[in-house]
């Protein structure tokens, strides 16, 4: 029962992972660069909905809003800096410097600890199996059916839709897009909007659920980057292996202490790369 137990709470947990690492890894792919204003953009969300929340909004309303602020942050970011640098490293550099001042710019009006939205329906728990502890909050289910739905949009989107296609082009070779009519950057400007506008569900998700503080978002994008990086090309399902990442950390609590889950993560990563090096395709996804 324990390790059900641990099953489950991988799976809600690693909601906002997915969410976070589906929309750094659209970015990531189709612009090649390493936005790290990212997790900055998680932390944003998370306190949007926050302060609509307080403001009485409705919670469906306050996600919506959170999802367009951060959209809107992602497609200024690319729009206005970004595609002006022409340099990944100066990207990396100065979407780092920008993350520094955003999470201080937020420990200015909402302080240094965790905040928790107002959304008391949304944290009511329900028991999944009667007569066993397996119980779950209305945001968590709520969280990890929306992520799943997310995942096959973009999976549909991707190889059905127009705009799809383009960006799929994109990320294989933004030169021969260019040469067969598809503007790679328009595509990375949908990118850098849809890709932000994840990180503010994300966001909105985790504030409605056990709280955001400013620095929050690194953390989440750490573990949406890992993800990223497990699920290679196929970018699409990363929000499969943030679930997967989060369950294999829950369970890692059966052997060692939870202070250590970051020494898994790591470890996770470390195998990765050394797979990776050893060209094990079938691993190495």
């Amino acid at each position: 029962m324990l390790g059900l137990e641990l099953l489950l709470a991988g799976l809600l947990e690693g909601v906002p992972y997915g969410l976070a690492g589906l929309g750094f890894a659209l970015i990531f792919r189709t612009a090649k660069e390493l936005n790290f204003a990212f997790g900055a953009t998680i932390a944003i969300g998370g306190y949007v909905t926050y302060s609509a929340a307080g403001a009485g909004a409705p919670v469906p309303l306050a996600m919506v809003l959170s999802l367009l602020v951060c959209a809107l942050i992602g497609f200024l970011l690319r729009w206005g800096i970004f595609s002006r640098l022409r340099d990944h490293f100066a990207v990396l550099l100065f979407s780092f410097a920008l993350s520094v001042i955003i999470e201080n710019a937020l420990q200015v009006f909402y302080g240094v600890h965790d905040v928790v939205a107002d959304t008391p329906a949304m944290r009511e728990s329900i028991t999944l199996i009667p007569g066993t502890n397996l119980m779950a909050t209305v945001v968590q289910i709520f969280g990890l059916v929306l992520l799943l739905v997310i995942w096959a949009a973009v999976w549909w989107a991707q190889a059905r839709s127009k705009t799809g296609l383009g960006m799929t082009a994109v990320i294989r070779d933004a030169e021969i897009a260019e040469l067969v009519g598809v503007r790679s950057e328009k595509m990375k400007l949908i990118a850098y909007a849809v890709g932000s506008a994840l990180a503010g569900v994300a966001g909105s998700l985790t504030v409605m659920d056990t709280g955001v503080r400013p620095t929050l978002g690194f953390s989440i994008l750490l573990y949406g980057f890992i993800a990223t990086l497990l699920a290679g090309n196929r970018f699409v399902h990363t929000a499969i292996w943030g679930l997967a990442f989060a369950v294999v950390l829950n369970l890692s609590a059966v052997w060692l202490e939870s202070q250590y889950r970051t020494l898994v993560a790591f470890a996770i990563l470390v195998v990765y790369l050394i797979v990776r090096m050893l060209r094990l395709p079938r691993i190495a996804l």
